[in-house]
């Protein structure tokens, strides 16, 4: 686990990115200059990490933090070509696989975290593929339905203390409970039909 976490370590990047300017010192160039892990690979890693930490190693005091950051940079639908990397079947199961062992198999997470990831999941399945939606979908409800807290952003009334930054890529500092699952509404008028009675 310990290589694994200084490969995790390194930020990053999407396939296509790698023509960025260099020169520029704009933020948003800045971020994207420290960007190196291909995605793919950084997905890889993140499985192989959760699947090493299951059973006996779950006794391993580990941070998981970085790890779960990294999986939600990678989910970003406004920075990553994850969602272009989605049209080829593996690399969507691939993808399934990292949700499954960091989102799904643990019984509970931090609510800020849980709130977070299903922000990021509704986001993306704007923009991918209809079978990798329904996925992101399903698994976006389950995060719901298991922490009950996070239920509060499909109120559109709800307010709360502080103000979601959806820039930011630590999901446990995102402040996702302050946001309303929008997405939802768009969803309504989806193009695939599974998606739209899924989402009613």
């Amino acid at each position: 686990p310990e290589n694994l976490r200084r490969v995790i370590h390194t930020p990053v990047y999407s396939a296509g990115d790698d023509n960025r300017d260099a020169t520029s010192d704009k933020p948003t160039d800045r971020k994207q200059k420290s960007m190196k892990l291909p995605i793919l690979t950084a997905l890889q890693a993140l499985v192989t990490t959760f699947k090493l930490l299951s059973g006996q190693g779950e006794a391993l005091a580990v941070d998981l933090r970085d790890f779960y950051s990294t999986l939600y940079t990678i989910l970003d639908p406004n920075f990553s070509k994850l969602a272009s990397l989605l049209i080829v079947e593996k690399n969507a199961q691939l993808l399934a696989s990292a949700l499954d062992v960091m989102l799904v198999q643990p019984r509970q997470l931090p609510i800020p975290r849980a709130a977070a990831f299903t922000k990021r999941i509704m986001g993306l399945a704007m923009v991918v593929p209809s079978p990798v939606a329904l996925s992101l979908l399903k698994t976006a409800y389950m995060l719901l339905q298991r922490h009950k807290r996070a239920q509060q952003m499909l109120d559109t009334e709800q307010t709360g203390l502080g103000r979601f930054d959806p820039l930011i890529n630590d999901p446990d500092r995102a402040n996702a409970l302050n946001s309303t699952l929008w997405e939802l509404s768009a969803l309504h008028t989806h193009e695939h039909p599974a998606i739209r009675e899924f989402v009613q």
